[in-house]
């Protein structure tokens, strides 16, 4: 096993997993290198959700901030991301800060084992191809 990977054990029959794995997604906050979906301003006023002491790192992540009245307040209108663009860091942790998650967790089955037929592969993926290659080439390089 390489990369991102797991192993599932279970009593349920092949059909039931496959379904099973095709139909899970979960939502999950975007890292920093994906590609925004939708375009995500925010309106000048305040931020009533965050808590006076957020400011300086709301600032620091380059929100245009200041507390007025003890609650934070974006001065002027403020774009996180915009469609299609790469995400950073920073507009990951903001993303996240406003419990916007972007991203869908997926599950992908690469192959299974029964006692009857042994192991079969089901799927490979461009990624998993790129993966293995990557993998192929470190190993070669350690040689």
């Amino acid at each position: 096993m390489r990369g991102q990977c797991g192993l599932l054990f279970t009593n349920r029959s092949k059909k039931q997993v496959i379904e099973w794995a095709n139909g899970y997604e979960e939502l999950e906050y975007a890292r920093a290198g994906f590609v925004a979906p939708y375009s995500i301003e925010l309106p000048e006023g305040p931020l009533p959700q965050f808590q006076h002491s957020m400011e300086p790192q709301l600032r620091q992540l380059g929100m245009p901030t200041a507390l007025q009245k003890g609650i934070i307040t974006l001065i002027k209108p403020y774009k996180v991301c915009q469609e299609s663009d790469v995400l950073t860091s920073e507009q990951t942790q903001i993303l996240k800060l406003l419990d916007k998650p972007l991203a869908t967790f997926k599950l992908l089955l690469l192959g299974l084992y029964t006692k009857k037929h042994g192991f079969k592969k089901l799927a490979v993926s461009q990624d998993t191809k790129e993966n293995d290659e990557e993998m192929d080439m470190e190993k070669n390089n350690d040689t």
